[in-house]
């Protein structure tokens, strides 16, 4: 019984495999640690964006803009249909 010898380009495979198999959980790993440092800052972050989008400051100045960004939409409409 003779055992099959891998080709060059199996063996290539398999070693480009294993390098990003390795890069995945190196990732992976990293992630991990991010979660453990950072928790509490992308908590806190994410609280100031809400009050933020909460803010009446940022209502009325949606309320402010959003007609402007309602004509300009309309306006390239209409630009595009005479285009073609």
């Amino acid at each position: 019984m003779t055992i099959p010898t891998p080709e060059e380009s199996d063996l290539a495979r398999d070693a480009r495999q294993l390098a990003l198999v390795d890069r995945v959980i190196g990732l992976q790993a990293e992630v991990a640690n991010l979660n453990v440092i950072y928790p509490n800052r992308i908590n806190s972050l994410e609280a100031e964006l809400r009050a933020l989008l909460a803010s009446r400051t940022w209502k009325a100045g949606l309320a402010t803009v959003s007609p402007m960004l309602f004509a300009r939409k309309v306006l390239r409409k209409i630009k595009n249909r005479k285009k073609a």
